[in-house]
C-alpha cells in the first residue's frame, strides 16, 4: 500500500503483455486490480482495468474498460460505475454509466462522447444525462469542444435543468476568456426537485451576459430579470419578489443598477461602481485599492422585510427611510447618509418587552462616525430614550428609562427606571449607571413539568472535548447599581412577600462581581392552611468571582405552646431547608405539631400524604404524590382540604369550558358528597354554588383583585 496526495492505495495486482504480430505490429494488453483506494471522506472499492492497444507503435486502436465495484463519499454512493474507451485515436468513443444515490435521491448518470486526440483536440459530447429521482439534467444537443490555435472553443452549450435551461458558447484563451451565456427559467420552484434545501417556491428568471476577460479587450454586459419570486420556509410570508439588474464592465469598473421589488413599499434601489480588473485569467479580480462607490435607497415598512432577518425571538416594524452612500475603497469603505424609523414597534418574545411609538434617527459619516437617537414608549406611560455616538472608534452612549414595563413574562413582570451610560474606546468601554426597579412581580411557577430533566450540555462518547471559548466582554468594565426600595413582590407556592434590593455590579462584562443584598420587607407563607410569618429574609451577594449568593430565610408559625420555624440557608446553588421549633423538637416532629397539633405518629394516612405533598411543593415545586396522581388520571384539580373541625375532604374536578369549573367534594369520614360549580361571569367576578347529597344548597358571588 502507498499514500499519494492524501489518498491511501491498497495492494496493486496486474500484468502487462507485449505481443509482436510481425510486420512491425506490436499489441499491448494490461490488466490491473486495486482492491481499495481511500481518501478523506471517500472510498473506492475493487477497481479493475482491462485494456488492449492494437498496433501500439503504428496506428493504435484502443479497447479499454474500467469497472469499479462501489464508490462511497460524503452524500454520494455509486454502484458499479463503468467507463469504456474504444476506437482509433482519431475517433475514440467514450461512454460512462453509473447508478446509486446522491443527497438522499436515486441517481442515474450516462455520458457518450467522441474524441479526436490524433491532432488538435476535437471532442463532441453526444449525450449527457443525470437524474435524481424525477429531476433531470441533460444536454439538449451535442456539445462540441475543440482546440483553435492557442484557444479552446466551446460551442452549443445547451443544458436542460428542472424548470429552465442554460445556453451559451465560450472561448478559453491562455490569458482570459470570452463568450456569451443565457439563463432562462420558467419555473424556479422546479429546482427543489434537485435539492429540498433550495428555498425557491416559484418564479421566473431571464439572465443574459456577454463577457471578455482578456486584458486588451476586457468588458462585459449583464442583464437579469427575476419576477414572481416566491420563497419557502420562514420567509414564505413575505410574498413575491422581483429583481432587475443591469451591469456594465469596462475592464476597470463594474457599474450596476439594481432594484428589488416586493410587497414592502418602494423598491430597494442600489447603484454601485465596483473596481474590477482583468487578471489574464478566466475571471476578473476585485481591486482592493480602487475607488468604490454605491448608493442604497429605500422607503417602506420594515415589518414586511423582517421575515428575512434570522431573529425568531424578536419582532421589529416601522416606517423606514434608508439613504446611504458608500465610498472609499474595498479595503477601507466609508458609509454616509441616514437611517430613519417612525411609528415603529419592537417586541422581544422571550422577555415580553414591548416598545411602541418607536422612532430612530441616525447620521452616518466616514468609516466610524455614527450618531443615533432612539425614543419609544412601553405601550403605556413608560418611556425609553437612547443616544449613541461613535467617533473615531470612541463610544458615547446613554440610555434613559422612565417607569417602563420592560419585562412581561408568566413568571416575572417588572417596571424599570434607568440611567445607563457607555463611554470609552469601542474595544473596552465603561458601562456605568443606576437601574431602579419601580415595581416587580415574581411568580413562583414551574417553567416545565417537574418530570422533565435538564441534561445540560451533551457530548457524544469518543468526541473530543470542545475547547472553552474565551468569555466575551472581558474589556468592558462595569460600575452599575440596581436599586428597589420596595414594591418587589414574590408570590406563589403559598408565599406572598415584598422585598427590597440594593446591589452593586463591578468587574467586567465577562466576569461581573455582584455585591449587596435582597432583603424582605414583609411576607407570609400559607402552608397547609397555616400562615407562617416571614421573620427574616436575606439573599446576600459577596462580590466574589462566582455568583452564588448566601441565603438566610426564616418563616415562623405559633400553635398552642410551640413555635415552628422553616429555615432556608446555604447558597443559591445548594440551598438547605431545615425545620426547628421553640421549645426544641425533633425535626420530623415540627411540622406535624405546628400544622395538625399532633405528633407525626398520630397523623392519619391522608394527613401524612397531605403533609408530604406540601413539603415537596415547598422544596422543589412539585406537587408530590397527589400531584402525580392528578396528572395520571387527567384531572385539573385533585386536592385534600381540611376544615376548622379537623375534617378532611377530597376535592376533584375539571374545567369543562372556558371559565367553567365542575367538581365533587367527598369527606374522608364518609359524609355526603357535594357537587361544586364555579363560573367566571366577568373578569375578577365569579359565581359559585354547591349542592350536597342531603339537598343543602349554597350560592355565592365573589369579587377578587390583586393589589
Amino acid at each position: 500500500g502507498v499514500a499519494a496526495g492524501g489518498a491511501r492505495i491498497g495492494r496493486v495486482d496486474g500484468d502487462v503483455r507485449l505481443t509482436d504480430r510481425g510486420s512491425g505490429r506490436t499489441d499491448v494488453s494490461a490488466e490491473v486490480r486495486v482492491p481499495r483506494v481511500a481518501a478523506e471522506g471517500a472510498e473506492v472499492r475493487d477497481i479493475r482495468l482491462a485494456a488492449q492497444v492494437a498496433d501500439a507503435l503504428g496506428t493504435p486502436r484502443l479497447d479499454a474498460r474500467l469497472d469499479v465495484a462501489a464508490v462511497d463519499g460524503e452524500g454520494i454512493a455509486l454502484d458499479a460505475p463503468r467507463l469504456t474507451v474504444e476506437g482509433p485515436l482519431s475517433r475514440l468513443a467514450i461512454a460512462f454509466t453509473a447508478a446509486g444515490e446522491a443527497i438522499g435521491k436515486a441517481l442515474n448518470a450516462e455520458m457518450r462522447a467522441r474524441v479526436d486526440v490524433d491532432g488538435p483536440l476535437d471532442a463532441t459530447v453526444d449525450a449527457l444525462q443525470v437524474t435524481l429521482d424525477e429531476a433531470r439534467i441533460a444536454l439538449a444537443e451535442p456539445l462540441r469542444v475543440r482546440a483553435e490555435g492557442a484557444a479552446t472553443r466551446i460551442d452549443n452549450l445547451a443544458l436542460l435543468l428542472p424548470g429552465g435551461r442554460i445556453v451559451g458558447a465560450a472561448r478559453l484563451f491562455p490569458r482570459g476568456a470570452a463568450g456569451q451565456l443565457a439563463i432562462d427559467f420558467d419555473d424556479l420552484g422546479a429546482l427543489k426537485t434537485l435539492d429540498e434545501a433550495v428555498p425557491l417556491a416559484r418564479g421566473t428568471a431571464d439572465v443574459d451576459a456577454r463577457f471578455d476577460t482578456r486584458s486588451g479587450s476586457a468588458g462585459a454586459e449583464v442583464t437579469a430579470r427575476v419576477a414572481g419570486l416566491g420563497l419557502d420556509g420562514a420567509v414564505a410570508d413575505i410574498g413575491d419578489l422581483g429583481l432587475a439588474l443591469d451591469g456594465r464592465w469596462n475592464g476597470r469598473v463594474f457599474d450596476a443598477d439594481a432594484a428589488l421589488s416586493g410587497p414592502f413599499g418602494d423598491p430597494v434601489r442600489v447603484t454601485a461602481g465596483v473596481p474590477l480588473v482583468a487578471t489574464g485569467g478566466p475571471a476578473p479580480a476585485l481591486n482592493q485599492r480602487g475607488p468604490l462607490r454605491a448608493t442604497v435607497d429605500w422607503q417602506g415598512r420594515l415589518g414586511d422585510l423582517w421575515v428575512l432577518v434570522p431573529a425568531p425571538g424578536h419582532v421589529l416594524d416601522g416606517a423606514v427611510l434608508v439613504d446611504l452612500d458608500v465610498g472609499g475603497t474595498p479595503a477601507a469603505p466609508t458609509v454616509g447618509g441616514r437611517l430613519e424609523m417612525a411609528d415603529g414597534q419592537y417586541q422581544n418574545l422571550d422577555t415580553g418587552t414591548i416598545l411602541t411609538d418607536l422612532a430612530v434617527a441616525s447620521q452616518l459619516a466616514g468609516t466610524s462616525d455614527i450618531a443615533l437617537e432612539i425614543s419609544a414608549r412601553d405601550g403605556a406611560s413608560g418611556t425609553l430614550d437612547a443616544t449613541v455616538a461613535l467617533r473615531e472608534q470612541t463610544l458615547d452612549a446613554t440610555v434613559a428609562v422612565d417607569r417602563a414595563v420592560l419585562v412581561r413574562r408568566d413568571d416575572v413582570t417588572a417596571q424599570i427606571s434607568a440611567d445607563i451610560a457607555a463611554r470609552g474606546p469601542l474595544t473596552g468601554f465603561a458601562l456605568t449607571g443606576t437601574t431602579t426597579i419601580d415595581r416587580a412581580e415574581v411568580r413562583l411557577v414551574n417553567a416545565v413539568p417537574p418530570s422533565v430533566a435538564d441534561l445540560g450540555d451533551v457530548r457524544i462518547k469518543g468526541e473530543p472535548v470542545p475547547e472553552e471559548a474565551e468569555p466575551a466582554g472581558g474589556d468592558i468594565t462595569l460600575d452599575l447599581a440596581v436599586r428597589a426600595p420596595s414594591d418587589v413582590f414574590v408570590r406563589g407556592r403559598g408565599l406572598d412577600s415584598e422585598w427590597q434590593i440594593a446591589l452593586d455590579i463591578a468587574g467586567t462584562a465577562a466576569a461581573p462581581r455582584i455585591s449587596g443584598s435582597v432583603e424582605r420587607r414583609r411576607g407570609e407563607l400559607d402552608f397547609l392552611g397555616r400562615v407562617f410569618d416571614l421573620e427574616q429574609g436575606e439573599v446576600i451577594f459577596s462580590g466574589g468571582r462566582e455568583i452564588n449568593p448566601r441565603l438566610n430565610v426564616v418563616l415562623a408559625h405559633a400553635r398552642d405552646d410551640v413555635t415552628g420555624f422553616i429555615r432556608v440557608g446555604g447558597t443559591a446553588n445548594a440551598p438547605q431547608v431545615t425545620f426547628t421549633s421553640d421549645p426544641a423538637l425533633p425535626e420530623d416532629e415540627v411540622l406535624p405539631r405546628v400544622i395538625f397539633g399532633r405528633s407525626a405518629q398520630s397523623l392519619s394516612g391522608l394527613e401524612a400524604l397531605q403533609l408530604a405533598g406540601a413539603v415537596a411543593t415547598l422544596l422543589d415545586g412539585t406537587g408530590g404524590t397527589v400531584d402525580q396522581i392528578r396528572g395520571a388520571v387527567g384531572l385539573d384539580v385533585l386536592r385534600l382540604d381540611s376544615d376548622d373541625s379537623g375534617g378532611t375532604s377530597v376535592v376533584v374536578g375539571r374545567n369543562v369550558a372556558d371559565g367553567v369549573f365542575v367538581g365533587a367534594k367527598q369527606p374522608i369520614d364518609g359524609g355526603e358528597t357535594s357537587v361544586q360549580v364555579e363560573i367566571e361571569v366577568f373578569e375578577n367576578i365569579t359565581v359559585d354554588g354547591e349542592v350536597g347529597g342531603d339537598g343543602d344548597t349554597s350560592l355565592g358571588v365573589n369579587w377578587r383583585k390583586n393589589f
